[in-house]
């Protein structure tokens, strides 16, 4: 973060312009993509109804769709992804969830409903994730 010697802490007056912590931490793949789907909802600020239709899409992409650029996230999905998951998800929160994850760009609607990732690699998850998000006190005058 930032530009030449510029980097948290400028090298050149040696003024203090942030702090950045890091931490590791070894997790089983269900922590995983908990984590992700997680990280993703708050980078978007997805409500909860779109972090539960993020999980769908997640579970979808990983069984379905990873070659793909159109995955269907209809009534057949969801009830696939409760049925492996035992989670419990109403088919209309799902729909409130699809159009947040609409609004906030992860995905795009398709003809016939299907749905388009604009991200694939946003769902590929490796092995290794990092977010990074930067938060700055607003100076009040």
């Amino acid at each position: 973060m930032g530009k030449d010697r510029n980097v948290l802490v400028n090298q050149l007056t040696g003024e203090i312009l942030g702090t950045h912590v890091t931490t590791y931490k070894k997790v089983d793949r269900g922590k995983f993509i908990k984590l992700f789907a997680e990280n993703i909802a708050m980078t978007f600020e997805l409500g909860s109804a779109g972090l539960k239709a993020l999980n769908v899409l997640i579970f979808t992409v990983q069984n379905s769709g990873m070659n793909k650029d159109r995955v269907v996230l209809d009534k057949y999905a969801l009830e696939e992804f409760l049925s492996d998951s035992g989670q419990k998800l109403s088919q209309a929160t799902f729909t409130r969830g699809i159009k947040e994850l609409v609004g906030a760009q992860i995905i795009a609607r398709c003809l016939k409903g299907r749905i388009i990732l604009l991200t694939q690699t946003l769902f590929l998850m490796e092995t290794e994730l990092a977010f990074t998000s930067s938060n700055r006190k607003t100076r009040l005058n």
